[in-house]
């Protein structure tokens, strides 16, 4: 029964209760922190709003702007979303709540233009009651999946938000009416992510198979500007990305890859568990070429034929045109994120792939809900899916907590699946910014022996250099034989293919022998390979190495600040402080957070001109720049010096800093031994204050 006014009091409250629903299911997601990608592409990308930034967002890849350049993933242009987090990060600040409340709001917003986009889509005149609630129940099908929880409760999440909005808006203004508006949203949305480029095929065939032929073309015409407007965005993208071609790869092996795909998408859209963000790891043959899931493969095979079965169907019967228009949504957004091109990228799809797929998967449950409304009691239609919405929310809630913080994430991930050696990877990584060093080394162990088994050489490559990485970071500065160790060990792998590689620092033995290729590929890699190579030259007082080196890491990574900063420290080791400071205050904009620092402790006092003591001052600003080695030995008296209890009391603030406790406790006890009139007050303090420092092993 038509009731146009029944029809607005059931959309309100309809609306209302599902964005409740909605924002207490993704609730838990505001307390979380940065983790995972949120660390290369917001908190090193901590620029301030400006015309820079504006030119920077437009002129670079979205993985660029960070100074980080990762290989597989310069294939993605994204400067509004870049811009979104610029612009966060001076309303909110960069901690991490305004960026999680923004994805909340954002995903809010999306709900609501959704369930206005279906009920609309059903009932255009607004005359039917349970348009509404047929719309509604859809609608949070998709709002409430527990894939959602990728893109709402991790910051990095954001460019599915922002192109769904951003469509949504375009489809909202109507291209077959407001060409113009609606063509720049449409803009917006394909600079915000790819994947919203199926939308001009999916208008024409909704045109074809809802619309009349007398009133087909304004729809076709809306269709072909933005069509054009995607034309427009690739030229830009070509102009802009790096000119590596992207592969499709051989005919078979691309359909295996795409139809595995697409089942997997299916198998996670109908039964989303476990909850993972690496639900779609690629097995590997001897050879290390992918093996795809017959399961998936068979699913996805099967989905093709379906949807091409109900579109010759359609043909034949209009009845069936409505149902068929609103597959074709469903099957075209699924078909860009199905790897039609090889990016080479670790895993198959991932969860948060789903969002536009969903999306447009809501008008198509919700059809068929309308018309088993209008014939059915609302309780025993209602009851068993409101009870299926439930459990999504619970997931959903559930699986936001997981995106807490690192260890909470990749504790969780690791316990789905133990033999993931990324995940035990990112686990290791998490452990050792804790200073938990020993253990991040376990869990390396354990994911290049899982990777071994699993034929995957590249991330044995990758736990290789991580566990360098974290010797690096965990050893003391007076460990020169260890750092010694990774320094050589680093050297040999990128720059002496055919010699073997051996690393024997901090209780963990290992020896490599990589061919041209493997050593090549380890050259390629700037921030895993370039930089710590950088920084054992300077942990190893070698300050000519490090100059040069990260003069090469500031090539690689024009906006990575630890590139201007150990190129400004190996000057400090040379007694050349003023042409630090100099050199630091040359550094790019983007790096300029990031050098502040070191920057400022080259303006001070401790680090200013003393021609009457140069050796303390030496001491002081390599202290103050955490250089301890090159503190210690400066300040290290030789027995026939007399005795300095400046220098002694820098000495052991390097070894306090370092964590070597017991050997600062020898240098306090043998000096107060030598010196007996000596008041040690001050040196007992600092040597007191070791256990404020988490020790390293002596």
């Amino acid at each position: 029964m038509d009731d146009p006014a029944a029809s607005r009091t059931y959309a309100r409250t309809a609306l209302a209760a599902l964005l409740l629903a909605t924002a207490l299911a993704f609730a838990p997601g505001l307390r979380n922190g940065f983790v995972w990608d949120d660390v290369q592409l917001i908190v090193a990308n901590a620029a301030p709003l400006s015309l820079d930034t504006l030119r920077d967002a437009f002129g670079r890849h979205f993985w660029d702007t960070a100074g980080f350049t990762l290989s597989g993933r310069a294939h993605f242009y994204r400067p509004v979303v870049t811009l979104a987090y610029a612009l966060t990060r001076a309303l909110f600040g960069a901690g991490p709540v305004g960026f999680h409340l923004l994805n909340l709001a954002a995903h809010l917003a999306v709900v609501a233009l959704a369930f206005d986009h279906v009920r609309r889509r059903l009932d255009p005149d607004g005359r039917s009651p349970m348009a509404p609630v047929a719309s509604a129940v859809a609608v949070a099908a998709f709002a409430l999946h527990p894939s959602r929880a990728e893109s709402v409760a991790w910051a990095s999440g954001a460019p599915d938000l922002w192109a769904a909005l951003l469509l949504l808006v375009a489809l909202r203004l109507d291209p077959s009416r407001r060409p113009l508006p609606a063509a720049i949203a449409f803009a917006l949305a394909l600079l915000s992510k790819e994947s919203v480029a199926f939308v001009p095929a999916a208008i024409a065939v909704d045109a074809l198979c809802l619309r009349p032929a007398s009133e087909r073309r304004p729809h076709l015409r809306g269709a072909a500007v933005l069509f054009a407007v995607l034309l427009a965005v690739l030229a830009l993208r070509a102009l802009v990305l790096p000119r590596d071609a992207l592969q499709v790869g051989a005919p078979l092996a691309a359909s295996a890859r795409v139809l595995a795909s697409l089942g997997h998408l299916l198998a996670r859209t109908f039964a989303p568990w476990p909850l993972t963000v690496w639900s779609s790891r690629i097995a590997l043959d001897a050879h290390s070429a992918p093996v795809y899931p017959t399961r998936d493969v068979a699913l996805g095979l099967a989905f093709v034929l379906s949807a091409l079965g109900v579109a010759a169907a359609a043909r034949r019967s209009p009845a069936l045109r409505p149902f068929a228009a609103d597959l074709s949504w469903f099957a075209l957004a699924l078909l860009p994120v199905a790897n039609p091109l090889n990016l080479g990228l670790a895993q198959l799809v991932a969860d948060r792939y789903l969002y536009l797929p969903h999306l447009a998967l809501s008008a198509l449950l919700a059809r068929p809900l309308l018309a088993r409304l209008g014939r059915s009691s609302a309780v025993t239609t209602l009851s068993p899916a409101l009870a299926l919405l439930v459990a999504l929310g619970a997931l959903s809630f559930a699986h936001s907590r997981h995106f807490r913080d690192e260890l909470t994430l990749w504790r969780h991930e690791v316990s789905v699946d133990p033999q993931n050696p990324l995940a035990r990877l990112s686990l290791a990584r998490a452990i050792a910014s804790q200073r938990r060093y020993g253990e991040a080394l376990s869990e390396v162990r354990r994911a290049l022996l899982s990777a071994h088994a699993q034929n995957a050489r590249a991330v044995q490559m990758d736990g290789v250099l991580l566990a360098a990485a974290i010797l690096l970071d965990g050893l003391p500065d007076a460990d020169q034989r260890g750092l010694g160790s990774v320094r050589s060990f680093l050297d040999a792998l990128g720059n002496h293919p055919g010699q073997p590689a051996q690393l024997d620092a901090g209780g963990l033995r290992m020896q490599l022998l990589l061919g041209r290729d493997d050593a090549a590929r380890v050259r390629a890699m700037s921030a895993e390979w370039a930089l710590p190579l950088a920084e054992s030259a300077l942990r190893t007082l070698a300050p000519l190495a490090a100059q040069q080196q990260f003069a090469e890491v500031q090539r690689r990574l024009p906006g990575h600040p630890r590139g201007y900063v150990g190129a400004a420290l190996a000057l400090v080791l040379l007694d050349r402080h003023d042409e630090a400071r100099r050199a630091l205050e040359r550094a790019p904009a983007v790096a300029a957070p990031g050098v502040a620092h070191a920057l400022s402790v080259l303006r001070s006092a401790a680090c200013a001109d003393d021609p009457e003591h140069p050796r303390e001052r030496q001491v002081r600003c390599a202290l103050a720049l955490e250089l301890r080695e090159h503190a210690r030995r400066t300040a290290l008296q030789r027995p026939n010096e007399p005795f300095d209890p400046g220098l002694l009391l820098a000495t052991l603030t390097a070894d306090v800093r370092d964590g070597l406790c017991r050997r600062a406790r020898r240098r306090l006890d043998q000096a107060r031994a030598q010196q007996p009139g000596w008041d040690a007050t001050e040196a007992g303090r600092v040597v007191a204050s070791c256990g404020e420092f988490r020790p390293r092993e002596e």
